[in-house]
């Protein structure tokens, strides 16, 4: 199947139809109407399947030397790379988090610690929490 377009022979621009129409009626030859192929389009590959094996919890303790800041991330994965992969989204989408992305984790140490075997589905992530509330 092709398409049909209408050019203007000087510049190459495209035009309208009615341009050319409204030309062609005054005897003019400067815009042409070609025909032309459309492409094929790849196929898309198929998906992968998703991984395989156990999921479980990771605790990625993160600790800035110069402030003594620190906080946990625990999140579920299947290994200690995806885990720094789920940590790394998780904090690029939360607003403080950000920061520290962008400065690619510069200054900052992450120890990844293995947790126990979890029924949630890989991916999941959130802070732990560790301030002790008062209960008034």
């Amino acid at each position: 199947m092709a398409w049909i377009i209408y050019r203007d022979r000087d510049t190459g621009r495209f035009v309208k139809e009615q341009v050319w129409k409204r030309a062609k009626k005054r005897g003019s030859k400067r815009y042409k109407k070609q025909k032309v192929k459309r492409k094929k389009r790849p196929p898309e590959p198929p998906p992968l399947p998703p991984p395989q094996g156990p999921v479980y919890e990771w605790i990625i303790s993160m600790s800035y030397k110069k402030s003594n800041r620190s906080f946990d991330v625990i999140v579920t994965a299947r290994n200690e790379a995806e885990a720094y992969d789920v940590t790394r989204n998780f904090l690029r989408d939360d607003t403080q988090g950000r920061r520290i992305v962008q400065a690619g984790f510069h200054g900052w140490e992450l120890v990844p610690v293995k947790g126990a075997l979890t029924e949630e589905g890989p991916g999941e992530a959130g802070y732990r929490d560790k301030s002790k509330r008062r209960k008034h």
